[in-house]
């Protein structure tokens, strides 16, 4: 299968392969959330290459003159909330297990509508509110993409793998899900997870 994957802002990075595994940590009530998803790369003989996909989302906007955030565009609310239902349609289209019409196609547009929150810190206007002028301008937290290419299972624990502080290696809770997920039909990965070479 091909795949297209979002690199920064611009960029975006395409091959062939197998998605191996995903995991995220959105609960349904945070904010902002991590997802993860492990390719494998095919058709490249006998290299195996790997491509972790790192994706931060937020669903997070600020008041124009706000100082609170650097990861944030400007945007008008009308438009905002226009390209807001789009996505949102244009998900439910996508969606081979969504009827056509009637309630469950409903209930599916509200299920994958993410309302945007405003930040607690700089305190916007409400953007639902009828009486904010389509014209009024906020800040919009955007969505990081990071495509990280390895050669090797080390690699993909690796990049997994985040420092505090102290120096100390850590994997998050997000991070863990994906190793577990891609490591059942996978022993090469599974040993380079539990073996740590010195």
């Amino acid at each position: 299968m091909k795949f297209r994957l979002k690199d920064g802002e611009r960029a975006s990075v395409e091959f062939d392969g197998v998605l191996l595994a995903s995991s995220s940590s959105d609960d349904g009530k945070t904010w902002r959330w991590t997802e993860l998803h492990l390719y494998r790369v095919t058709g490249d003989g006998p290299i195996t290459r790997y491509v972790l996909h790192k994706i931060g989302r937020s669903v997070v906007y600020h008041r124009a003159d706000s100082r609170c955030t650097r990861q944030a565009k400007a945007a008008k609310v009308g438009e905002l909330l226009r390209a807001d239902d789009q996505a949102v349609e244009e998900a439910v289209a996508a969606d081979p297990t969504v009827p056509p019409d009637g309630p469950e196609r409903i209930q599916a547009y509200l299920t994958k509508m993410a309302e945007r929150v405003p930040c607690s810190y700089c305190n916007p206007a409400d953007i639902y509110d009828p009486d904010t002028s389509d014209d009024s301008t906020v800040l919009v937290e955007q969505d990081r993409f990071t495509v990280v290419v390895t050669d090797s299972e080390r690699g993909v624990v690796e990049n997994l793998h985040g420092k505090d502080e102290h120096g100390t290696l850590f994997l998050t809770k997000t991070a863990r899900a994906l190793l577990e997920r891609a490591v059942v039909d996978n022993p090469a990965l599974r040993e380079a997870w539990e073996v740590r070479v010195l």
